[in-house]
């Protein structure tokens, strides 16, 4: 489990959804200790949930990861709706 604040590209393509540490935040080990860093095919999403929070809307992924274990994310996206609308145009 790990967070970040102002350090994260998320990022939509027709086949992957990216979540990456930006730059000085890749060039330290934090990714990979916290499990910051994920390329998930977009085959493999579950489900993505809007839920509200006292610190703004949380976009939650659920995904299958490796060797088909369940993973989410927790996302506080500056425009939430827009990465909801670029996950459902497939």
């Amino acid at each position: 489990m790990g967070g970040a604040r102002n350090a994260l590209f998320v990022g939509v393509s027709p086949e992957f959804v990216y979540v990456l540490p930006q730059f000085p935040f890749n060039l330290l080990f934090l990714p990979e200790v916290y499990g910051l860093e994920h390329v998930i095919p977009r085959g493999q999403i579950r489900r993505i949930v809007s839920v509200p929070s006292h610190l703004g809307n949380e976009v939650r992924v659920e995904f299958n990861g490796a060797a088909g274990a369940s993973n989410e994310l927790a996302l506080r996206l500056r425009q939430p709706e827009q990465f909801l609308h670029a996950i459902g145009s497939r």
